[in-house]
């Protein structure tokens, strides 16, 4: 049997188009990037906010870059979702009809 592949991650071609695509260098910072240094496949629309695992939405970052772009994937998803969570939860029932109307 296989690895199942999670629908957000990139496939090993994927990889290698952004990579190529890259020139070989940190999008975030244009940094030159060596083939082993350690780097990160990143979504430019965070897979949680909707972003599919595709070479479009593809970029390469360096360790240099990759933190501070995940710290801000996850604040604008957390804002989003208690956005969401706030106009669901926000809506306040009355007495006759159960919701307002």
């Amino acid at each position: 049997m296989g690895m199942r592949m999670n629908r957000d991650e990139f496939t090993d071609g994927q990889k290698l188009a952004i990579w190529e695509r890259s020139g070989h260098r940190c999008q975030g910072c244009s940094r030159p990037m060596r083939p082993w240094e350690p780097k990160q496949f990143d979504h430019i629309k965070p897979a949680a906010r909707g972003g599919e695992a595709t070479v479009e939405n593809g970029q390469v970052l360096g360790e240099c870059c990759w933190p501070a772009k995940n710290a801000e994937d996850q604040t604008i998803t957390s804002k989003a979702d208690m956005q969401a969570k706030k106009h669901v939860l926000g809506r306040k029932k009355s007495r006759a009809w159960g919701f307002r109307r």
